[in-house]
């Protein structure tokens, strides 16, 4: 199997798919999701990032903590997207307990500041596994583009990120629901994030008393986990970058795992002639 990408014909653009999802590639941005188009993928991975529940993916996407990242930074899961801004770097996840959820397909945004605290730490990484011979050496032209990557730096892009609206992007009008959390609340009448919210769910409000806290740390964060009990409702929000973040699903956070045995022709990716 050739190492590309498959396309899709729609509109005037065509639209970037990886052939272990069944859909074209989105990016949320604003209040909109958009599909990424062909011509807009630098580099192409190779695989995708696993994880355990949509709550680990939440406390990885919520986070500008370069540690938190380190392990889903491997430039074989890494997606380059250049746009009139210049060039960004993205990635996706796959999420192990959502069955037929795909995940994957929406590519999510590494924050610059992560790229340039980690990028120079997965290179000397990357040099002791060839070395030791645990890692094969880029022997092509797309496994050299890949590791290219690592070498992006903030000022490759004069925005935060690329603007699916600036580049003329088309928009997916009914697209698949993402696990991203982004609700942003109050606990017990404390400021989390922004403003001053009372915790409600259907059974009523819940007071400060019916709130039990525990902290764990990942990847050199503290995370704090909050379990909410309100009649027959149990919760399990965390607080993620300054903001409480409510989730049914409890788990801890886990290493990106190896990618499968065939995970080497898991892309298909045909350039536009």
């Amino acid at each position: 199997m050739n190492d590309s990408t498959a396309l899709v014909v729609s509109g005037t653009k065509k639209k970037a798919q990886l052939n272990f999802c069944n859909s074209p590639l989105l990016l949320t941005f604003g209040k909109g999701v958009f599909y990424v188009p062909e011509e807009a993928i630098a580099s192409v991975p190779k695989g995708t990032n696993r994880v355990e529940s949509a709550a680990v993916l939440n406390q990885i996407i919520g986070t500008k903590s370069p540690p938190s990242w380190h392990n889903f930074l491997d430039p074989d899961r890494l997606i380059l997207i250049r746009g009139t801004e210049g060039t960004s770097v993205y990635t996706t996840f796959k999420v192990m307990d959502q069955g037929s959820h795909e995940e994957e397909v929406f590519v999510r945004h590494v924050p610059p500041s992560v790229c340039e605290k980690q990028f120079p730490k997965w290179k000397e990484q990357i040099a002791k596994e060839v070395e030791e011979g645990t890692r094969k050496p880029a022997e092509n032209d797309r496994q050299m583009k890949r590791l290219e990557v690592l070498n992006w730096r903030a000022k490759d892009c004069s925005r935060a990120q690329i603007n699916p609206e600036n580049n003329s992007w088309d928009v997916c009008k009914d697209p698949p629901k993402s696990l991203k959390t982004t609700s942003s609340v109050g606990v017990g009448g404390k400021r989390v994030g922004q403003g001053r919210v009372r915790v409600g769910v259907a059974a009523g409000a819940v007071d400060q008393e019916g709130i039990s806290v525990s902290s764990s740390v990942i990847g050199g964060d503290i995370v704090k986990t909050y379990k909410i009990e309100a009649g027959t409702y149990h919760l399990d929000p965390k607080i993620i970058g300054g903001n409480l973040v409510f989730t049914t699903i409890t788990s801890q956070a886990s290493e990106a795992q190896p990618l499968g045995a065939n995970d080497d022709d898991a892309v298909q990716y045909d350039m536009a002639e």
